[in-house]
């Protein structure tokens, strides 16, 4: 038995609507994520659009502002 059956299996035993939601928004998520994993960057799409020294100054940019959480949590 695959991996995909075993979990196929085991959520055709589960009945509780709650857990059954939680375990289709997941894999909704993780579907998300592996399309945005996967999808080529804009410097491969676009490579006569920007080079890869700006493209490295872009993300050194992006990682010095964004990387960080200001005021209280």
């Amino acid at each position: 038995m695959t991996l995909n059956e075993k979990i196929i299996s085991d959520i055709h035993t589960l009945r509780n609507p709650v857990i059954l939601s939680q375990i289709f928004e997941f894999v909704r998520l993780m579907k998300r994520q592996e399309k945005v994993q996967n999808a080529p960057s804009q410097t491969v799409r676009f490579p006569k659009y920007i080079t890869d020294e700006e493209a490295q100054e872009l993300q050194t940019v992006i990682k010095q502002e964004f990387n960080h959480i200001e005021g209280e949590w």
